[in-house]
């Protein structure tokens, strides 16, 4: 989801990229934004056949990063912060899930709050 471009924009002009990420006028063009659209309409129409398959490949990713160590882990952010959004945007059906709804907890320890303490600023910003 973090482009090259993104980074870049966020390390020079920080009060521009968060106007554009935000912007309403760039959900257009946006590809995250479609591609989260898609996954978060999946969830709620589809939600037996769709949540548990992201929600593996989700939990694959995110214990992939933890594994990690080094420069390996730093190369790996951009996978976990992809991760989280995508939790972020089929959280609704998450929680009306009375299946998943108890794994949310444990999920949002392990994965969201450790994220929220990260040394990188540009993170920290968008988590």
């Amino acid at each position: 989801f973090i482009s090259d471009d993104d980074q870049s924009l966020f390390e020079n002009d920080p009060i521009e990229y968060v106007r554009k990420i935000h912007s309403s006028s760039m959900e257009w063009v946006d590809h995250r934004h479609s591609a989260s659209q898609l996954v978060e309409n999946l969830a709620k129409l589809r939600e037996r056949d769709v949540l548990p398959v992201v929600l593996n490949f989700v939990q694959s990713k995110l214990y992939e990063y933890q594994a990690a160590t080094g420069d390996a882990k730093m190369a790996m952010y951009i996978e976990k912060d992809a991760c989280l959004q995508i939790i972020g945007h089929i959280s609704l059906s998450l929680i009306k899930s009375p299946s998943h709804s108890p794994e949310m907890e444990p999920f949002l320890l392990n994965h969201v709050i450790t994220f929220l303490t990260i040394k990188m600023n540009f993170l920290y910003l968008i988590s």
